[in-house]
């Protein structure tokens, strides 16, 4: 190999370390400023920017949701992490890149989004640079307690607990009935009275242009009691159990669930 061409391997090898660039584009930009490496730098690095700015503005529609908890169950954290397309939302380095900021997250205590967003800049630039994909961090949220428990699923949706006088297994198991059954309350006291009008609203409005018959203010009543008994941790059926209630089995374990939080894609 002559001198030559080992100096200009050399000084690629040296680009490509400085910007992260590939082969082709560090040599392409070496030849474009007569081997000045400063200036094939900078040149890669201003692209490299501009390129970015250019994603920042396209439609992120996938993503993923990434979950932990610190060793003694007192913290957790749900992140939610968005990208333009589901091949990058399950690929190995994106989910990599997802479960580190969540150990950071863990690690550090940190409760907001904008000093997460400060530790994963970097990095997040470097996935966007290979992906050629807008990638974002959407939302973070995180739950403390005596005892946390959690479950994600398929990385779309995510569910963090805090109990009292639970086990392991069945705090988890509480953190998938919240998940399977998108449930929005732990029981009937935490639904105001705006949220039942709004109900029944959405209700007549359904049975209007279902043109559905509402026999009734009794069978209306059981109508919106139901659905809304759905989204009521206590009052649904435990899908480890379906001859009990939650409630029933919350009772049983002498247990008490204090808070829960969910995010999704």
């Amino acid at each position: 190999m002559s001198q030559k061409i080992n100096l200009q391997l050399n000084l690629i090898k040296n680009i490509r370390k400085k910007t992260g660039a590939g082969v082709l584009e560090c040599k392409s930009a070496l030849e474009k400023f007569s081997g000045n490496v400063d200036l094939a730098t900078s040149y890669i690095k201003e692209n490299k920017k501009n390129k970015l700015a250019e994603r920042y503005d396209k439609k992120t529609q996938s993503g993923s949701i990434g979950l932990g908890i610190s060793e003694d169950k007192t913290f957790g954290v749900l992140i939610k992490i968005k990208c333009e397309t589901e091949f990058l939302a399950k690929s190995y380095d994106f989910l990599k890149f997802q479960k580190r900021i969540v150990e950071i997250i863990i690690r550090k205590k940190i409760s907001d989004i904008d000093s997460i967003k400060k530790y994963s800049m970097n990095e997040i630039s470097e996935i966007m640079s290979r992906s050629k994909e807008n990638v974002e961090i959407e939302g973070i949220i995180t739950l403390t307690g005596k005892r946390i428990y959690g479950y994600s699923h398929r990385n779309k949706i995510g569910a963090l607990v805090y109990m009292e006088n639970s086990n392991d297994l069945f705090g988890r198991q509480i953190a998938m009935q919240i998940v399977a059954n998108r449930t929005k309350y732990i029981d009937k006291s935490e639904i105001s009275q705006k949220t039942l009008e709004k109900k029944r609203k959405m209700e007549i409005n359904h049975s209007k242009n279902s043109k559905k018959n509402i026999f009734s203010n009794k069978i209306f009543q059981n109508d919106i009691d139901y659905n809304l008994e759905n989204l009521v941790l206590m009052e649904q059926t435990f899908i480890f159990n379906t001859t009990k209630k939650v409630k029933e089995l919350v009772k049983e374990n002498n247990s008490k669930i204090v808070k829960f939080i969910t995010i999704r894609v």
